[in-house]
């Protein structure tokens, strides 16, 4: 018997869980995801290829965070290569570049410009996660 969660494979591009089928298409420069779920509207995913950006890049992302509503401030520094946010009560936080001016490893940020970095959204992937405004 098989497990109603479980991701059966109808070929090497398609594949189907409970009510919803998954589909792959294209190669590895250009892929995409479509999402078929019965009684739910079709979904369509592209992938995006992540950006690398230099130590000397990161720089601009260095600082102080403010959040007044949380009334807490968060450091942004460059350690080993690598962006990192000094959470309170925590060590550095790696966070990874993906695409211009969003940073993601389990956390979401996303940088405003005013020609240099101004503030900085920070949210994480989890549903019951808030989502705060910070200041630099």
């Amino acid at each position: 018997m098989v497990d109603s969660t479980q991701l059966m494979p109808y070929n090497n591009y398609v594949f189907s869980a409970k009510t919803s089928t998954y589909t792959f298409s294209g190669d590895s420069i250009s892929t995409k995801l479509e999402l078929s779920t019965i009684g739910s509207k079709n979904q369509t995913y592209i992938g995006i290829k992540k950006i690398k950006v230099s130590t000397a890049d990161l720089q601009e992302y260095q600082g102080d965070f403010y959040s007044s509503e949380l009334d807490t401030q968060y450091s942004l520094f460059i350690k080993d290569s690598s962006l990192q946010i000094k959470i309170p009560r925590k060590e550095g936080v790696k966070i990874s570049p993906f695409i211009k001016d969003i940073f993601a490893d389990g956390i979401i940020i996303r940088f405003s410009r005013n020609k240099k970095i101004i503030s900085m959204v920070f949210s994480c992937l989890m549903a019951d996660c808030e989502t705060y405004v910070l200041i630099k």
